[in-house]
C-alpha cells in the first residue's frame, strides 16, 4: 500500500488530495480494491469541498439536527426531496446553490422565518423544538458578541478563523462542543489534569473523524514532545476555567500535588449524536484505563500519526484511521 498527495480535477476544479494505491508485492502492478477506490473518492470530494468552501456531509446533517429536526422535515423547509438531502449526507457533492440554501437555513434567523413560512408542513413538536432552539442560539450569539469585545475574546476569533480542512477535521471550531467535551471528561475521568484532558480531547476528535468523516470539535492538534496536543491548549484551558466550565483543584501525585480539573456543570448531550456520545463514553473509559497521566502520554507516543509527524507540525485528521485503539472507540 502506498499513498501520496496528487493533483486531481473535480468538477473542473484543480485540487490536491491524498490517494491510496494497492500494489502487488511481487510484480509491482496496481491492484484494484473497492474500499481503496471509495476512500480515494471521499478524499477527492473532501479536497473539493475544502477548496470550494462547501459544507461537509456531517455539517449538512448537523445544520438541522441541532434544531431537533429530522432529515425529512428539514428537506421540506428547503423544498427539497428527502432522498436528495440523504445523498449529500452520504458523500455526494452538493451544488453551490444548494450549499448556500442549507447554510442560510441553518442560521437561527432564517430558521425562524422558514418555520413561519412552512407552518403546518412539519410535525408540530419538531417545529416548536426548532423554534425554541433557534431563539436560544440567537441569545447565545448576543452573548458571544459581548464576549468577543473583552480582553480574552480574541482567542475565540483566533481559533475560529480557520476554514474547514484536514487540520480541523473539516469542521469550523465549535466552542460549545469544546466546552461540553471538556465537561464530559471532567465528570467521567479520574484525576483529569492537562495531559489527560489533552489526550482525551485528541482521541475523541480523531476517532470521531475516523467514524464520521468530521471531527467532534473542530480543534487543531499538533505534534508535541509529550504526544499529540491541541493547538493553543493553554489558551483553551484558560478560557474554560475563566468561563467557569472547568474548576481547578489539586490531587496528590506521589510526593507532589498536581492540578486537576473538576466541573460543576451538567453535561448537555443535545449537542452530540448518539454515535458521538458513544465515542465520548468509550474515550473516557480508555483514559481511565491508565493509572497515571504519564502512562497515557507514553501510549500516545506509539500512535503512528504522531511518530510519522515532525515536532510542532499540525496532525492531519486524514490519518485518524491509524489510531492504535480505533476499534475500541468506534466499534459497534
Amino acid at each position: 500500500m502506498t499513498e501520496a498527495v496528487v493533483p486531481l480535477t473535480v468538477r473542473k476544479v484543480d485540487v490536491r488530495a491524498r490517494q491510496l494505491r494497492a500494489v502487488c508485492p511481487h510484480c509491482g502492478e496496481a491492484i484494484a480494491d473497492e474500499e481503496i477506490s471509495r476512500s480515494n473518492l471521499e478524499s477527492a470530494f473532501a479536497a473539493y469541498r475544502a477548496e470550494e468552501k462547501l459544507l461537509s456531509p456531517c455539517e449538512i446533517r448537523e445544520s438541522y439536527a441541532r434544531y431537533g429536526l429530522t432529515q425529512k422535515s428539514f428537506a421540506a423547509l428547503l423544498n427539497l426531496g428527502g432522498a436528495t438531502l440523504s445523498r449529500y449526507e452520504h458523500g455526494a457533492l452538493q451544488t453551490k446553490q444548494i450549499d448556500v440554501a442549507i447554510r442560510r437555513a441553518s442560521q437561527p434567523e432564517s430558521m425562524l422565518a422558514l418555520l413561519d413560512e412552512h407552518d403546518g408542513e412539519i410535525p408540530a413538536s419538531q417545529a416548536e423544538s426548532a423554534r425554541q432552539k433557534a431563539l436560544a442560539l440567537l441569545a447565545n450569539e448576543a452573548g458571544d458578541h459581548a464576549f468577543a469585545g473583552n480582553p480574552v475574546g480574541n482567542f475565540r476569533l483566533l481559533l475560529s478563523e480557520e476554514p474547514p480542512s484536514e487540520r480541523n477535521g473539516f469542521r469550523k471550531l465549535d466552542w460549545g462542543r469544546v466546552v461540553q467535551m471538556a465537561v464530559y471528561m471532567a465528570q467521567h475521568c479520574a484525576n483529569l489534569g492537562r495531559t489527560k484532558l489533552n489526550k482525551a480531547m485528541f482521541y475523541a476528535d480523531f476517532s470521531c473523524f475516523a467514524d464520521t468523516a468530521c471531527s467532534m470539535s473542530g480543534l487543531v492538534y499538533a505534534h508535541a514532545t509529550h504526544g499529540p496536543i491541541m493547538d493553543q491548549y493553554d489558551v483553551v484551558f484558560g478560557q474554560l476555567v475563566r468561563q467557569g466550565h472547568l474548576l481547578e483543584g489539586s490531587a496528590s501525585c506521589g510526593p507532589y500535588e498536581a492540578t486537576v480539573f473538576k466541573t460543576g456543570e451538567e453535561f448537555d448531550p443535545s449537542l452530540f449524536t448518539s454515535q458521538e456520545l458513544r465515542i465520548l463514553e468509550r474515550v473516557a473509559e480508555f483514559v481511565n484505563g491508565f493509572g497515571t497521566a504519564k502512562e497515557l502520554s507514553d501510549y500516545s507516543h506509539q500512535e503512528k500519526l504522531w511518530v510519522e509527524s515532525d515536532d510542532g507540525m499540525p496532525l492531519s485528521y486524514l490519518d485518524a484511521h491509524k489510531l492504535n485503539s480505533l476499534e475500541q472507540f468506534v466499534g459497534a
